[in-house]
């Protein structure tokens, strides 16, 4: 999702040579030409998952929808209730990751090296982000006093929050979505566990045969769709557990992201077909018609050809050269506490209005995003630079 640059181009004649030639290009083509469009398409995500919550927060929860009345946001509606737009920007970031950390190892193949990169990118911002709910906002707008509030904190699971779990805070109880102070950072850990999978599966070698890397995704794919032909299945199987999150949000987070590591590791055979990304979105329209929740099922199908033919074609309404900051992932972060301290402070206007919180929500969580980039992320990633001189070091 958010741990691993873009690939940048190896050479600008190699680059000229694969981006002018006209033979059919094919996935692997692109991987090293700046026009690739990998930072634009976390950052549009992002902002997709941003703007689906706001439909959430103001409207709250229901005894329909105890996860948040969704039934106003508009992927919800245009899939016929079949996918939430949050979650659909969410997956997308998974195929996006699946995709490019399975090219970061390909390119390092060094254990070490890619568990720090993984460790610099997702850490600093997750961990300050943490700390300013539980010892900045929590204190701030908690329905009980301070000395109450730290002395359940003493008794609280924090030591979770280094492994990337969550604790729950006493705040934004008179929210309509009540008791969540941030509903974005579950999806992290499973992130995070997906990068220590390609660490495995590259340890092992795996990564280098194609044919393994379609059974993998295959058998992950397989557990989704019975998961969504038997609800009552992933309900057995929604136990949660403190590590390794809930066993029933597994299939659908790996589909995901080994659709995005299986399109990497066959990108050589993968081509960048228009035919092919009409009859993707095609079969996405027909599928949203309703029913059976077609859509979610073949969505890491033909929902990860779309994303990646468009992030690796070049678009000419696109800037062709990456942008030197990457907010997307402070985005993410911080959009969630600020969504629900502004219904806290305005609920008379907000609530209900969930387009009216998005305008709100903009510049605010820009401003976070920024400081968080500059401040911490971008200084965290040099490190990167530091543990390459002391690995290369005899």
């Amino acid at each position: 999702m958010f741990g691993v640059e873009a690939p940048g181009p190896s050479s600008s004649v190699e680059v000229t040579r694969r981006v002018s030639s006209p033979r059919r290009q094919f996935f692997s083509d692109r991987l090293d030409a700046h026009a690739n469009h990998f930072h634009w398409a976390r950052a549009s995500l992002a902002w997709l998952v941003v703007f689906a919550h706001c439909f959430v927060l103001a409207a709250g929860r229901t005894s329909a929808f105890p996860m948040g009345d969704c039934r106003l946001e508009p992927i919800f509606v245009l899939t016929r209730n079949q996918i939430f737009g949050g979650s659909l920007g969410v997956y997308f970031f998974f195929v996006i990751s699946g995709f490019l950390i399975s090219d970061s190892w390909l390119r390092l193949e060094d254990p070490i090296r890619f568990l720090i990169h993984r460790v610099l990118r997702i850490f600093p911002a997750y961990l300050l982000v943490c700390a300013l709910g539980v010892l900045v906002l929590g204190p701030a707008v908690a329905y009980m006093s301070r000395a109450d509030y730290f002395e359940g904190l003493a008794r609280a699971p924090v030591w979770r929050i280094p492994l990337l779990g969550q604790i729950w805070l006493p705040i934004f109880e008179g929210n309509p979505f009540n008791g969540e102070w941030n509903g974005s950072l579950w999806t992290i850990r499973y992130e995070f566990l997906c990068y220590l999978l390609v660490l495995g599966c590259g340890a092992l070698g795996l990564l280098r045969f194609p044919f393994v890397m379609l059974g993998l995704f295959l058998t992950a794919w397989a557990a989704h769709a019975s998961f969504l032909f038997a609800p009552a299945l992933r309900a057995a199987a929604a136990q949660e557990h403190w590590l390794f999150g809930n066993p029933a949000e597994w299939p659908a987070f790996l589909s995901f992201f080994l659709a995005g590591t299986l399109a990497r590791t066959w990108a050589k055979r993968l081509p960048l077909s228009p035919v092919w990304f009409a009859t993707s979105v095609v079969a996405l329209i027909v599928a949203s018609a309703g029913g059976f929740p077609w859509f979610p099922l073949l969505l890491p199908i033909f929902g990860t050809y779309a994303l990646l033919f468009l992030v690796l074609s070049p678009l000419s309404w696109l800037p062709q050269r990456k942008p030197s900051n990457d907010y997307s992932y402070g985005v993410y972060l911080y959009a969630f506490p600020i969504q629900q301290t502004l219904l806290f402070l305005l609920p008379a206007r907000l609530i209900g209005a969930p387009l009216l919180l998005f305008v709100c929500t903009v510049p605010l969580v820009l401003v976070c995003a920024a400081l968080s980039w500059h401040l911490l992320e971008k200084p965290a990633l040099r490190l990167k630079n530091v543990v390459r001189l002391v690995s290369a070091t005899p």
